[in-house]
């Protein structure tokens, strides 16, 4: 094949590489089309063919989803059937595509069709990205169980078969972690994606670890440390000109910001986090920033705030309920119904806050992140409603799910993490 023993190829595919390492992805992409193109001058098939499928995964790369789903259904579509190997690599790609357009379940059928097919059983790369892909869906669906059988897959793949591994399997896993309050081992896990990462020169891996171990440090109440994670990948993101991962750090900046209490810093940060997931059109990424801008009007309550975080709460509800996002789902109806307490609508409060209690119940409630503030808004609507008996089993719950948290963490860490003013508030409840 002349990828293999043309001097041109072989400089240009370097190059293009060096570029996607940098981060620089619109570059990657020119590049790798001038290596399709030019396979397609020669017309030597299996050159042709690698020279396409490169191309379309740097689209991706470079956030050209639709463009990438387009090539991918087209170059499907004309391979009639044959070469089972390239068409599990455009359905792993077309899987991704789904994945940045938050079409989970699409996510799924496609990654169990690719680990279905004999031809990827020779093609351990392939099979690791399919388990990769499948496990980030399930998360975002709340199969968490699932997310980390098919997270762990992936990452024994690697080592079996000693694959480049840039840190992202690691990171990835870590979500998963966090999510269920598992703090050190998620805290580890990212920092062990940031190490390999920083080691293979994957800059957008390292901007998504950084971001991670961020998260996960505000998390612990560790508020400082995580604004100077937050601040270095912002740095980075806004360099590389990766908008979707400015507008994730912008999210979590505005709501740790929030909790510094400087609210006008903080609408400033998720306002611009808005602006990316609408430019993006990334609703679910819309959905987690306009929650955070409700946090801030619900907690600095001036004249008109209670109503613009209620209309936030209900447009976040309802993305999330259409993409069938259980953990969102979960903390929407938390946050409406502290906003409509907040009000005075207790009956309202009561409805959706039952409402979320039984999600929480059904997903296992130690099992969904913030389940502890899920329950400490229930006790305040309870004892709003006078249900002194229902609102003191409600504030029980909260604080036994805090304190599960706390179980793994060290002296210092569990300091941190019950001083944060929510927790402090479930704790004197």
């Amino acid at each position: 094949m002349l990828w293999e023993k043309d001097p041109w190829f072989q400089k240009t595919q370097s190059q293009a590489r060096d570029a996607e390492m940098k981060g620089h992805f619109h570059e990657a992409q020119r590049l790798y089309r001038s290596l399709y193109d030019e396979a397609a001058k020669r017309g030597e098939k299996p050159t042709i063919h690698e020279g396409r499928l490169m191309w379309i995964h740097s689209l991706i790369r470079d956030s050209r989803f639709d463009d990438a789903r387009e090539e991918a259904e087209r170059f499907g579509s004309e391979l009639q059937g044959a070469y089972p190997r390239v068409q599990a690599r455009l359905k792993v790609y077309l899987a991704g595509v789904a994945y940045h357009k938050t079409e989970y379940e699409k996510v799924l059928n496609i990654s169990n069709r690719v680990l279905a097919s004999p031809a990827v059983d020779e093609m351990p790369q392939i099979k690791t990205m399919a388990y990769n892909q499948l496990a980030l869906a399930e998360r975002h669906m709340g199969l968490y169980d699932k997310a980390i059988e098919h997270f762990q897959e992936a990452l024994l793949l690697v080592r079996q078969n000693k694959l480049s591994d840039g840190g992202s399997y690691d990171s990835n896993l870590a979500l998963i972690y966090k999510d269920q309050g598992r703090y050190p081992e998620a805290l580890a896990s990212f920092k062990a994606g940031l190490a390999k990462a920083q080691k293979a020169g994957r800059q957008e891996t390292v901007v998504y670890a950084m971001m991670g171990i961020g998260s996960t440090l505000h998390a612990l109440g560790r508020l400082k440390e995580g604004r100077v994670q937050f601040d270095e990948a912002l740095a980075r993101a806004l360099a590389m000109e990766k908008p979707h991962l400015a507008q994730i750090i912008y999210t979590e900046l505005g709501d740790l910001t929030r909790e510094q209490g400087d609210f006008a810093a903080a609408l400033d940060q998720i306002e611009e986090a808005i602006r990316l997931a609408q430019d993006d059109e990334s609703r679910e990424m819309e959905a987690e920033a306009l929650t955070v801008r409700c946090w801030i009007l619900h907690d600095r309550a001036r004249q008109g705030d209670p109503e613009a975080a209620l209309k936030d709460a209900q447009k976040a509800l309802e993305i999330r309920t259409e993409f069938g996002l259980e953990y969102g789902i979960i903390s929407a109806l938390a946050l409406k119904a502290a906003v409509l307490l907040s009000m005075g609508e207790k009956e309202d409060a009561l409805r959706d806050i039952s409402e979320a209690i039984k999600h929480c119940e059904v997903s296992g409630e130690a099992e969904v992140e913030k389940a502890e503030e899920v329950f400490f808004i229930a006790a305040r609507v309870f004892y709003a409603l006078g249900r002194r008996e229902e609102a003191h089993e409600m504030a029980q719950r909260a604080r036994k799910i805090l304190q599960k948290r706390t179980e793994s963490l060290s002296d210092a860490d569990k300091a941190a993490f019950l001083a944060r003013p929510i927790n402090q508030r479930i704790l004197a409840q």
